[in-house]
């Protein structure tokens, strides 16, 4: 354990971690507690005190309820089911008597040790731990079995005072407030085959439903509650997006409020993933990241209107810290680890470090730190974590073999006062550090409320403002390379100005090449060769006759029979070719070179437009057509 002191890291050995599997604080602050191999130890952190041992091997997942009086623990269950030792006989057949020592969720008495309720739970899903879950003052409490929710007192789990008959419930959660008036639930329903899923909000005291929402394609929701309780975002996530745009599924936001006047979607201005969304902790604005990259980072109000923008970037975390004034939005994950610092108030920003491969990221109580760290076994090297100010610059670090978890110690709000301003720092860097296997420490001559020993970069040209924007400079910002911009009240930019919505884009994949459509060539029927014997090629058609070559009302002498002359179809021995590359056995009433005869027309010839191949049998037998000269 470390304690941070006006700049300056000191290492706290009251407490031994060895055989450590996992750690955490209560809310407030004052419990820790270490979950060891065979064991569970709760202490004062005060005091450095245990304050009580539980015996129980291999725990795999342990929370505390809100007000730190219970423990929840949970263990995988033993590979058979154990068998009673009394005459040989099966644990269900124990005079009607369930064998608790095979029940693996288990809530203990914090301050005796002693368990007071326990269940079996074969299976473990994170979308539903914690599997009890306590109201904000532990009046009440809740547990989700076969289709139902039940509940009951605090203070004596299993005694059920409610009941709700939900089919196919898969998610529940209540709302953090204190006020049993206005105490809330939550509830996600999985739809099957054709019927929806839906999201319901209901009242406490008479169970009453006070607004729903349906919507298909949906497998899990994170319930995501201001801290007052009196709004709730549900990010819905689907495995599969039916688009086919995104790999990372599909994803939604949905808005309630607990007095029912509102109920819908979050309407956002760039397609893609919504990668974060979190409450300030005024409970009156939240921040979504979303997009494809680089992703936008905007600030919403209660009525859905977007506050402000802060650019585009390749981030998608983002963490208030305690006194709502800083936030921290970064990139994680398969991202560089690079972390901007804002002053959302004023929409600016203070200094900006990165954070290479970090797994976690968090602002201390006093808001004047942040705790970046590499984990394993996410990332089994280069583990350590380092310790930054409110404004980037490095302050201490420190490397590890393997490091599991780092976390802050927890405070009660107003415990601490809100920092005074921070002066920008946009180029920091921290000391000069050695680095070495096990602990590195530093002293930080420069500390962020000392006058810095180095002179300030020079500031960059401003954005040129005409004159007739003077008096509008909340609402003008540099807008050309996705910086931040600020929205006055009840307007915005994109979705959120319903008078001009902005046109959405059709997405195109990468590398692909839209297909252009062919021209009709108008010189194709100029061009073509002219035939000799006259007419067109495509006025004989499937088995038709070609049209005489006469005029009504002239006078024409009779032709004799050659090879050159032209002739009625008639049908003809041999075998004809047409324009089409298919063979076929039939007639056809085009013209074809013929074996009798070269120009001749017989049938066997070109069968049509379609051009096909055939053979014609009969006798080569010219048709002359003799026109006698009219009388007086």
């Amino acid at each position: 354990m470390f304690v941070v002191e006006s700049g300056t890291v000191t290492k706290d050995s009251r407490f031994n971690f060895a055989n450590c599997r996992a750690m955490f604080f209560n809310q407030s602050g004052s419990l820790l507690v270490l979950v060891l191999d065979d064991r569970v130890e709760v202490y004062d952190v005060e005091e450095a005190k245990l304050i009580s041992k539980i015996e129980k091997r291999d725990v795999s997942y342990a929370v505390l309820s809100p007000l730190g009086n219970y423990l929840l623990t949970w263990s995988r269950p033993p590979q058979q089911p154990q068998q009673a030792q009394n005459q040989g006989q099966p644990e269900k057949d124990r005079g009607g008597e369930r064998d608790k020592e095979a029940d693996n969720l288990i809530v203990w008495e914090v301050s005796s040790g002693k368990s007071v309720w326990s269940a079996f739970q074969k299976l473990f899903k994170r979308d539903t731990w914690p599997s009890i879950q306590w109201t904000a003052d532990e009046k009440f409490a809740g547990r989700m079995v076969n289709n139902l929710i039940e509940f009951y007192p605090g203070n004596q789990l299993g005694t059920i005072i409610k009941k709700k008959q939900l089919p196919s419930v898969y998610q529940w959660s209540f709302s953090p407030t204190v006020s049993s008036d206005q105490l809330c639930f939550a509830t996600f329903v999985l739809g099957k085959n054709t019927s929806p899923s839906s999201l319901t909000l209901f009242k406490f005291s008479n169970q009453e439903q006070i607004s729903s929402k349906s919507f298909f394609h949906v497998q899990s929701v994170d319930f995501l509650w201001n801290p007052s309780g009196t709004a709730l975002i549900a990010q819905t996530q689907a495995d599969v997006d039916r688009t086919g745009k995104s790999y990372y599924g599909e994803t939604g936001l949905y808005f309630f409020t607990t007095d029912g006047k509102t109920s819908e979607q979050v309407e956002l201005k760039k397609e893609g993933h919504v990668h974060h969304c979190s409450w300030a902790p005024n409970s009156k604005e939240f921040l979504v990241i979303y997009g494809f990259m680089p992703a936008l980072a905007t600030k919403f109000d209660l009525q859905l209107k977007p506050i402000a923008d802060f650019g585009a970037a390749h981030r998608n975390s983002a963490f208030w810290s305690p006194h709502g004034r800083l936030l921290c939005i970064a990139g994680f994950g398969n991202l560089q680890g690079d972390m901007d610092i804002w002053d959302h108030k004023r929409l600016k920003k203070l200094g900006k470090t990165q954070a290479h491969c970090a797994a976690y990221c968090g602002w201390s109580p006093d808001s004047n730190y942040l705790l970046t760290a590499v984990l394993s076994p996410r990332i089994r090297v280069d583990n350590g974590f380092k310790v930054h100010s409110n404004n980037g610059t490095l302050l201490f670090q420190q490397s590890s073999t393997e490091l599991f978890e780092v976390l802050w110690r927890p405070a009660l709000p107003g415990l601490y006062p809100e920092p005074p301003p921070i002066k920008p720092t946009i180029n920091a860097t921290g000391p000069t550090t050695t680095t070495t296997t096990t602990t590195t420490t530093t002293t930080d001559s420069s500390s962020p409320w000392a006058p810095s020993a180095t002179a300030a970069p020079p500031a960059k040209a401003g954005v040129y403002r005409p004159p007739h924007f003077s008096q509008h400079s909340s609402t003008f910002r540099k807008d050309e390379d996705n910086g931040p911009v600020k929205y006055a009240r009840g307007t915005g930019r994109g979705a959120s100005n319903p008078s001009t919505p902005a046109a959405p884009k059709e997405y195109l994949p990468p590398g692909y090449t839209p297909e252009v459509p062919k021209k009709k060539n108008k010189n194709r029927r100029k061009n073509k060769k002219p035939n000799p014997n006259g007419g067109d090629d495509n006025d004989a058609e499937d088995g038709s006759e070609t049209s005489e070559k006469t005029t009504e009302g002239t006078s024409q002498e009779p032709e004799t029979p050659t090879d050159e002359a032209e002739h009625t179809p008639a049908s003809g021995q041999g075998r004809g070719r047409g324009r089409g590359g298919a063979k076929a056995d039939g007639s056809g009433g085009g013209r074809g070179k013929n074996e009798a005869g070269a120009g001749q027309r017989g049938r066997g010839g070109r069968g049509g437009r379609g051009g096909a191949r055939g053979r014609g049998r009969g006798e080569t037998t010219p048709v002359v057509t003799q026109i006698e000269e009219p009388t007086a």
